[in-house]
């Protein structure tokens, strides 16, 4: 990839320059990687883009509101059974 665009800012390859943007080349692939812009398989980086990151995201939303309207039920049938327990409790100490 460092080579090709290389060649189309017209830089020798091997000498400092070159050197210099591959490192900013790989700098630039990690962040886009990073934040899910790119996917890298081996050596090949195929582009994604912030639309399906969007997607991804509302896709998440949904899967955290799911546990946690998922959570909140099991909480609410916790209290219910510590409450029945409770009461038949109290019913049988103070008769």
């Amino acid at each position: 990839m460092t080579s090709e665009i290389c060649n189309n800012l017209n830089i020798d390859i091997g000498g400092t320059e070159y050197k210099n943007t591959q490192r900013r080349v790989y700098d630039a692939s990690n962040v886009l990687l990073s934040l899910g812009y790119i996917n890298k398989e081996g050596k090949e980086l195929t582009y994604i883009g912030p639309n399906k990151i969007k997607k991804l995201c509302k896709d998440q939303e949904k899967s955290e509101s799911q546990y946690v309207e998922n959570n909140l039920l099991s909480k609410k049938a916790t209290l219910y059974d510590s409450m029945v327990q409770y009461n038949a409790y109290e019913k049988k100490c103070c008769q």
